[in-house]
């Protein structure tokens, strides 16, 4: 088991990948907008669902910084999707994203100390 002190930062990763995620699917949306304005109605849907996604990401991150635990699971559950964007998701899941998502209950954390 691992100790107290490798999760301690977790939270604050975890909120820093949300908004990383969210940045990055808002400025896709935003500049396929810009770059292709005669795009398909079918294109346009799908960069709007990305918008979106990047909305529900921003959304996570104040969350997460404060260890929500709903949050977190909800955390779990949008990057154990982003593995199947093969290769790239894959990787950043894996990698950074899910062990991200590990930390303490409050309770076993009770002498640990954490400044949001």
């Amino acid at each position: 088991m691992q100790t107290a002190e490798t999760y301690v930062n977790n939270p604050r990763l975890l909120a820093k990948c949300h908004i990383g995620v969210a940045v990055t699917y808002m400025a896709l949306c935003v500049l396929g907008f810009i770059f292709f304005p005669d795009a398909s109605v079918k294109t346009k849907i799908i960069l709007a669902g990305l918008f979106v996604f990047g909305l529900i990401h921003a959304a996570l991150a104040p969350a997460c910084a404060k260890r929500n635990e709903q949050a977190r699971r909800i955390s779990e559950f949008l990057f154990s999707v982003l593995i199947l964007a093969f290769p790239v998701g894959t990787l950043l899941s894996i990698y950074l994203f899910l062990p991200a998502t590990q930390w303490q209950p409050p309770a076993a954390e009770s002498s640990i100390e954490f400044e949001p």
